[in-house]
């Protein structure tokens, strides 16, 4: 697992695995009320879940967390 954060946009992308450009072939927009933001799940071509979105991360994932990730 390995998380990116977007300090400016405020958007963390955690990765489940590594990712092939081109290999989510769907994703799944969650509007998270309770988090204050939305997530969104990238899917492969076979159904799994590959990598998360948070936007509004500093709402919804540890600052410790986010402190720690690469932009």
């Amino acid at each position: 697992m390995r998380v990116m954060y977007d300090r400016a946009a405020d958007a963390a992308m955690i990765y489940l695995r590594e990712i092939e450009v081109g290999e989510s072939k769907h994703q799944c927009a969650v509007d998270c009320d309770e988090a204050n933001g939305m997530i969104v799940l990238d899917i492969d071509g076979e159904g799994r879940l590959i990598s998360i979105e948070v936007i509004g991360a500093r709402n919804g994932l540890p600052s410790e967390l986010l402190a720690l990730a690469p932009s």
